[in-house]
């Protein structure tokens, strides 16, 4: 059974995806999804979800269950709004261009991210097809199975742009890749209402100490709860200022994902 940590955090990612499919319709920009990701997210129904948490959680109190849905709700809001917010900073990022086409955009909104309320089989087969992959299937056959893979990647887009000043440039394309993550309520206990000023006193002093607490290298993101191989003549030096949050290690896990994706668009 999943924790209540572990099932929320999907959510944020979910809000967080449907976040960049809004900004991409806003903006115009062309893409090769159709409507597919459209269909996944009829299936995203809040009863279901609710549901799911509900009788996992043991919950029969009527408060807690509208608690509970008042923080489901607030976690795919928060996600959407991150989510939109980004990417709308990362195309106006890109001084005088205009992405032409969104080539390729892979997220997930099926299975444990929706809680395992909707399933689609051959989701990431479809998926590939904006790029036109003539064997989906061993595609995902050989990167599914590997960890650090493309394939496992919370959002991943590839942009095309078109800069008239220089045609022949090959300096047209853009890859985003984010790996997401988000504070998350660690038990049933914690589902207080959120308009309740002492929850709100609480979630603000938290934000404050995690500030706080990170210290100076997090702006270098080297600030990790990971266990990471560094050379042994700066090891020594990092440890000194590892902290409960996981900037590095995400950012190493993103990276993979871009390498393992610039790998195999290179093969195809």
């Amino acid at each position: 059974m999943a924790s209540l940590a572990e099932s929320l955090g999907p959510l944020f990612e979910v809000g967080f995806n449907v976040g960049v499919l809004t900004c991409i319709q806003e903006r115009g920009i062309p893409h090769g999804y159709g409507a597919f990701y459209r269909e996944a997210l009829a299936q995203l129904k809040l009863e279901r979800l609710v549901g799911v948490l509900q009788r996992e959680m043991a919950l029969v109190a009527e408060r807690d269950v509208q608690a509970l849905e008042r923080w489901l709700i607030a976690y795919l809001h928060l996600g959407f709004q991150a989510g939109r917010n980004f990417l709308g900073e990362f195309i106006d990022a890109v001084p005088a261009r205009s992405p032409v086409r969104l080539r390729y955009l892979q997220c997930k909104l099926w299975d444990e991210n929706t809680l395992g309320t909707y399933q689609r089989p051959g989701a990431l087969e479809e998926v590939l097809a904006q790029l036109g992959v003539t064997h989906p299937a061993q595609v995902v056959a050989d990167y599914k199975v590997k960890r650090g893979t493309f394939l496992h990647a919370d959002l991943l887009l590839l942009f095309e742009y078109h800069d008239p000043e220089f045609p022949r440039s090959d300096d047209h394309w853009r890859l985003l890749v984010i790996d997401a993550s988000i504070f998350q309520v660690q038990g049933a206990e914690r589902l207080r209402e959120l308009d309740d000023p002492q929850m709100q006193r609480e979630l603000l002093n938290w934000e404050i100490h995690n500030l706080r607490s990170k210290s100076e290298f997090a702006r270098l993101s080297l600030d990790t709860s990971s266990t990471l191989l560094f050379p042994e003549g700066l090891e020594r030096y990092y440890r000194a200022f590892l902290r409960g949050d996981k900037e590095t290690a995400k950012l190493i896990q993103a990276g993979s994902y871009a390498h393992s994706f610039y790998d195999f668009l290179k093969r195809e």
